[in-house]
């Protein structure tokens, strides 16, 4: 009888110790509850004695519908606001911040052109934007990229590192969850919701939440701990079950990906 052997690892992170940029990509459902668990973690790094806390951009193309009042983090008056520009607003001048929002759809383009090696927080709902970050996320070195998804009462954050020559890569979404940046299924039937009531029977209420909830929690053990046993967390609201994932090669075999050896130097 074969014993499959652990290998459980820590990973130490590799973040600047004078500037934590943040690129968070979907202020809708995920997106808005993210935005607050970060306007608390730069407030905590910044109690703690780091030079400036987080620095954030917010990145969504789309409009406060009526149907977003409730679920997400919106009020009645953001309504027609681009859902951005009404959090960002509210969080700098809340806490005299200096935080950006820009109302346009995600691409590698623009991240390369504007932005070094941020922190890639993803909180869509489709797979061409995750494609779109994964193809950045591969065209740099040392970059980390947070994807938080969901179902209706289910969903997962995976942690991804693309690597440096002294620090090993973890696998992101996409590498475990190939069918998670294809484009070819995102849902064609995207028809926007037109009442809390209709909104709620697609999603659970704190589905949501939850799924920031966690992702912030893994951004937080990075910055302030400075290392990660675990870069992911899979959620079900129904069992009331977390279970996660930890930073191991056996774990990533079980799901199908082996990461690619490394070369010896000459």
């Amino acid at each position: 009888m074969s014993v499959m052997h652990s290998t459980r690892r820590v990973h130490r992170a590799c973040l600047s110790p004078e500037r934590i940029a943040v690129v968070l990509v979907g202020a809708g459902g995920t997106g808005s509850h993210m935005l607050t668990a970060l306007v608390q973690l730069h407030l905590a790094l910044r109690a703690l004695g780091h030079p400036t806390g987080l620095e954030v951009i917010v990145i969504d193309p789309d409009e406060v519908t009526e149907s977003n009042v409730g679920r997400q983090m919106f009020f009645p008056g953001d309504v027609g606001r681009f859902k951005c520009e009404a959090l960002v607003t509210r969080v700098n001048m809340t806490y005299g911040l200096a935080w950006e929002a820009l109302a346009r759809p995600f691409t590698r383009a623009l991240l390369a052109r504007n932005y070094a090696r941020p922190v890639l927080v993803g909180c869509v709902d489709n797979r061409a934007a995750r494609k779109q970050m994964a193809e950045y996320f591969h065209s740099q070195s040392g970059a980390y990229w947070l994807d938080c998804g969901n179902t209706d009462r289910t969903g997962q954050v995976v942690l991804g590192f693309s690597g440096l020559r002294d620090v090993e890569a973890l696998p992101h979404v996409g590498q475990l969850f190939p069918d998670l940046i294809d484009p070819r299924l995102d849902d064609e039937d995207a028809t926007p919701s037109c009442s809390l009531a209709v909104s709620l029977e697609r999603q659970d209420l704190f589905i949501n939440r939850a799924i920031a909830l966690a992702g912030a929690n893994l951004l937080w053990k990075l910055v302030r701990e400075g290392e990660l046993i675990i870069h992911g967390q899979f959620i079900d609201l129904n069992n009331g079950r977390w279970s996660p994932l930890p930073v191991d090669q056996v774990a990533w075999a079980r799901m199908g990906y082996k990461p690619r050896r490394r070369k010896r130097a000459a």
